[in-house]
């Protein structure tokens, strides 16, 4: 944890750049300054990333409260999971949704970072197929593992596009059978 430095922001600067230069090591600069060899080395770093920019009043760490926190969260991954076709055809037939579905965002987000086209995408906690469905319209191949025999063939529900196919593959998994689509 840095310490509290009177200095003001021009002090701070001058200093860091006197051990920038070369003019005194960095336990003398830290004691010029009267703070510690780990906060100027602090400095230093915070100086070389953002300039002097960095120690301008109001750029303190802020602690935010976990509304906000909840609604950042909820502005970048929405979810318009309640009116989605997996829902829809759950609904037709008369079956649970998952109960832990998140928006196509979120995996999204992971398997363009981490996956090119054609990679191999696996999810071992499959449950309604989300990644599975993202990764397939990403272009990349991919398996999941699910336990639940109800929530495999729930996921097929991502993957057809009528109401008939939907409930025709998940009796069909029900059953023990393989499904092709």
């Amino acid at each position: 944890m840095s310490q509290k430095s009177k200095l003001s922001l021009q002090g701070k600067v001058k200093i860091i750049r006197k051990y920038m230069n070369g003019a005194v090591s960095l336990n003398s600069a830290a004691a010029e300054a009267g703070v510690s060899y780990e906060t100027l080395r602090q400095w230093v770093m915070q100086y070389q990333a953002e300039g002097a920019v960095a120690f301008l009043p109001g750029r303190k760490n802020h602690t935010y409260s976990p509304e906000l926190k909840l609604q950042a969260v909820q502005d970048y991954f929405p979810n318009s999971e309640s009116n989605s076709k997996y829902l829809r055809y759950c609904k037709k037939c008369k079956i649970k949704g998952h109960p832990a579905r998140f928006p196509m965002a979120l995996p999204e987000f992971f398997i363009k970072f981490l996956t090119d086209e054609g990679d191999l995408v696996v999810d071992i906690f499959g449950g309604s197929n989300t990644t599975g469905m993202t990764a397939e319209n990403l272009r990349r191949r991919w398996k999941t593992f699910e336990i639940s025999q109800d929530y495999v063939a729930a996921s097929v529900f991502r993957f057809v596009d009528s109401e008939e196919k939907a409930k025709e593959c998940y009796e069909s998994i029900l059953a023990g059978n393989n499904v092709t689509l």
